[in-house]
């Protein structure tokens, strides 16, 4: 017998299975550790996601709505001013040209709903932002043993949000997984 195999015969049994026990014990405890990185991850990259798709859509609520509200004024100013004189045929058709696009710039706006999609991404956001702060603080002050009762929390927060989120294009997803970036002046600097 070799000195391996005397060390291995005086090792008792119930010595083994507790080695194993403390073995899959720090290993589930590195397990949830590692879930709630990863979920922690996840919520900031649906965070940033539904703050893209928020600015996108309050940005095509403000392309469509300053042109509806510049020729609605354009309209009423012309009709007001054209009350005491007559105008051409022209400057007629014109108006009711610039009164129609005016109208269905409007119509745009009101059932493509932008301002309103754009405020329930931003409330989205804010609600991941929420649950990865948790997190966060969850992985710095919690003990190992309540981090699986935590991640039981953490987990119904994420899917009772995921129910109500408003749904995301894959643009967003695309961009939200890219590194962040912060502008200065026309450059685009990394923030990380």
């Amino acid at each position: 017998m070799s000195d391996a195999d005397d060390v291995h015969d005086e090792v008792d049994e119930d010595d083994l299975s507790e080695v194993g026990v403390r073995e899959s014990v720090v290993g589930q405890d590195e397990r949830i550790v590692d879930l709630l990185i990863d979920w922690k991850h996840r919520v900031e990259d649906r965070k940033r996601a539904h703050l893209l798709a928020a600015t996108r859509l309050s940005a095509r609520h403000y392309q469509l709505g300053v042109p509806a509200v510049v020729l609605s004024a354009i309209v009423g100013s012309t009709v007001f001013a054209s009350l005491d004189t007559s105008i051409e045929l022209g400057a007629k058709v014109a108006v009711g040209i610039t009164s129609v696009l005016a109208a269905v710039l409007a119509a745009l706006q009101t059932v493509l709903r932008y301002a309103e999609r754009a405020e329930k991404h931003r409330i989205a956001a804010a609600q991941y932002n929420t649950i990865h702060r948790h997190i966060e603080l969850s992985l710095a002050t919690r003990e190992l043993d309540a981090l699986v009762e935590e991640a039981a929390d953490i987990r119904a927060r994420i899917d009772e949000l995921e129910t109500g989120a408003p749904d995301l294009t894959a643009r967003a997803w695309r961009e939200a997984r890219q590194p962040a970036r912060s502008f200065i002046g026309s450059r685009a600097v990394p923030s990380r």
